[in-house]
């Protein structure tokens, strides 16, 4: 995101410089690169900042995205792993839905897996059934 508010910054420049040039508006040079660059300096610090904030929260569990994790048992634990060591991304699991290939379906037709849960975390989260009523449960 930082890249495109430099962008930004070459095109506010770029447009202010030929604006200038063609309705003849002898807008001092120095002005012609100093607005545009102290406005990109204080759209990035903005942005950092809130940036920064937003991690502070995400790790007091606070602006979160309540999501619920599809997949197989081992991507479920691995996923929960790294969500509990990436607070930053700011999902926050709801519940589980394990899955895996039906070998009598055709390929890529998932069913419901057995589901054991290992750790706290996950035997405090609901595990969800693969069915048509999936979207309603969670």
């Amino acid at each position: 995101m930082y890249g495109k508010v430099i962008t930004a910054f070459f095109y506010d420049f770029l447009i202010l410089s030929t604006v200038d040039n063609l309705l003849d508006l002898a807008i001092p040079h120095r002005l012609i690169f100093l607005v545009p660059f102290l406005t990109t300096v204080l759209a990035l610090l903005e942005r950092w900042l809130m940036r920064r904030e937003l991690h502070r929260q995400r790790r007091k569990g606070k602006c979160t995205y309540p999501t619920l994790l599809i997949g197989s048992p081992e991507k479920i634990r691995l996923t929960l792993k790294r969500m509990e060591t990436n607070t930053s991304v700011g999902y926050e699991p709801i519940a589980l839905c394990a899955i895996k290939d039906d070998p009598g379906q055709e390929p890529g037709t998932p069913t419901s897996a057995d589901f054991q849960a290992s750790t706290e975390r996950e035997r405090n989260l609901p595990l969800l059934p693969l069915d048509a009523d999936l979207p309603k449960n969670a």
